[in-house]
């Protein structure tokens, strides 16, 4: 049953739409038992249908297309294409690269922070988490010896940043930007189990 729902899938990233008909006739199956599979697949959000009007009378067509959920299942290389491009930026200058990164964690600030800002401490950094977990990051914070510390027990960048540990960079803007205060990476890269930020006006004393 998996597999017929897996081949239905497939046939529907190769085609982009397909229809009942069209998938009972490229399964060999009748129409009903499609129409089974489907509602399966609709029930965990990997299809979507769309009626289409053809002109004529009668009912609509339905076709279906993959969810943004289904389209996840298949095979990606994000991390691939990034160290090929970090790679080609770090043979102009390491200082790009930590610029660049710099710049997307201000960007990444910017999308969030009008809605942070106007929060208490507390309720800023909790939100904070929030945004970074969301990320993949795994990250819980305390307050100790006049400073915050935030730990992350997620790296969603792992791969990349084994060759470009510039990319933390990116969290560290993040933070300064949204927080309204200097941050220091204390233990982070390759190796790190757990990596730790510290914010607060001493972090960086």
């Amino acid at each position: 049953m998996r597999r017929t729902r897996q081949l239905i899938l497939e046939y529907a990233k190769r085609h982009g739409h397909v229809t009942v008909d069209g998938l009972a006739a490229e399964l060999g199956v009748v129409p009903v038992t499609v129409r089974a599979h489907i509602s399966a697949l609709e029930k965990e959000s990997l299809l979507k249908g769309e009626e289409v009007h053809n002109g004529r009378a009668g009912r609509p067509r339905i076709v279906y297309s993959l969810t943004e959920e289904a389209e996840r299942l298949f095979p990606k290389s994000y991390d691939g294409l990034a160290t090929r491009l970090l790679d080609t930026l770090a043979e102009r200058s390491s200082d790009d690269m930590r610029a660049l990164f710099e710049d997307a964690g201000a960007r990444w600030s910017s999308q969030v922070s009008p809605a942070i800002r106007s929060k208490d401490l507390d309720e800023r950094l909790n939100k904070v988490s929030t945004v970074l977990n969301d990320e993949g990051c795994d990250t819980e914070w305390e307050k100790q010896d006049g400073l915050i510390l935030l730990r992350f027990y997620n790296c969603p960048y792992v791969s990349v940043v084994r060759d470009h540990p510039e990319v933390c960079s990116m969290e560290k803007a993040f933070l300064e930007k949204t927080l309204d205060m200097p941050v220091e990476i204390r233990q982070s890269g390759p190796g790190v189990n757990v990596c730790m930020m510290a914010a607060g006006h001493n972090a960086e004393a």
